[in-house]
């Protein structure tokens, strides 16, 4: 059996912005593209759809279930076979606490079996990023337009052979490793320059995030899932002015991650 405590991910982040600032981020497919997957599509309201793609065949594509603006929204999905379907549901809380918002996010619908355990841990840690990006863009990039570069593909190799090829000097050429959030973070891959900034996500050897304020604090990810073979994601929310770069920074980081192997 998982020992996974209730078989759900429960996470909350409190944002320094309006109820309804984050209802916003949540619904509108242009706000959504600015925190979370590239490609989106909205059908508001109750039995309405929110459509989030990475490509990769990662997708996600949930019916509105419950429509509560401001107060509560939930998406759920189901697949599978007849008889085995699975139905996962993600339900956002809003609430207000001295003049802040509480997001709370919770997701439910896991199996009771170990075979689940690896995806409900990279969910985990990728709605922990996730969270993170959409306070970053709420309270630091309100009003601004963004976009999203995403390099996502599955390799044949384990976790830790590509995070070590993807930050070593043949990719993004990480100095460190950083000592953890918080930390300075300077790289300096070949073709795109020198990138400082902040660590704000650390944990080797599937999630590096860090707030890079010389591209108008663009946030830059990097996450590692599964095992051999594993899904290894880069990408990189721009924002304001810096979004024309977008192009050209996405050709340059496919260069790093083929050069590196990764």
């Amino acid at each position: 059996m998982s020992d996974k405590p209730g078989s759900s991910i429960e996470l909350s982040v409190t944002i320094d912005a309006p109820p309804e600032a984050v209802w916003a981020a949540l619904t509108e497919a242009e706000q959504i593209a600015r925190w979370f997957g590239p490609e989106t599509e909205v059908v508001p309201g109750l039995g309405g759809y929110v459509r989030v793609s990475w490509g990769q065949g990662m997708t996600i594509n949930g019916g509105i279930e419950v429509w509560e603006p401001g107060r509560h929204l939930r998406v759920a999905e189901s697949w599978g076979e007849p008889g085995a379907e699975v139905h996962m549901a993600t339900d956002y809380h809003i609430e207000t606490d001295r003049g802040r918002t509480v997001l709370r996010l919770v997701q439910s619908g896991f199996g009771g079996t170990g075979n689940w355990d690896d995806e409900f841990d990279a969910l985990d840690r990728g709605w922990r990023a996730f969270l993170r990006n959409l306070q970053h863009l709420l309270e630091t990039q309100a009003g601004r337009g963004g976009v999203q570069v995403c390099l996502m593909e599955k390799v044949d190799r384990s976790a830790e052979d590509i995070w070590a090829r993807l930050l070593g000097p043949e990719g993004l050429a990480v100095a460190g490793p950083p000592a953890g959030e918080g930390a300075d973070f300077v790289a300096n891959p070949a073709g795109v320059g020198p990138l400082k900034g902040t660590v704000d996500l650390w944990d080797p050897p599937y999630y590096l995030g860090a707030v890079l304020p010389d591209l108008g604090d663009a946030l830059l990810r990097v996450e590692m899932a599964g095992s051999a073979p594993s899904m290894r994601t880069l990408m990189l929310y721009l924002y304001g002015e810096h979004a024309a770069q977008a192009g050209a920074l996405q050709e340059a980081f496919a260069a790093r991650l083929t050069a590196a192997g990764a």
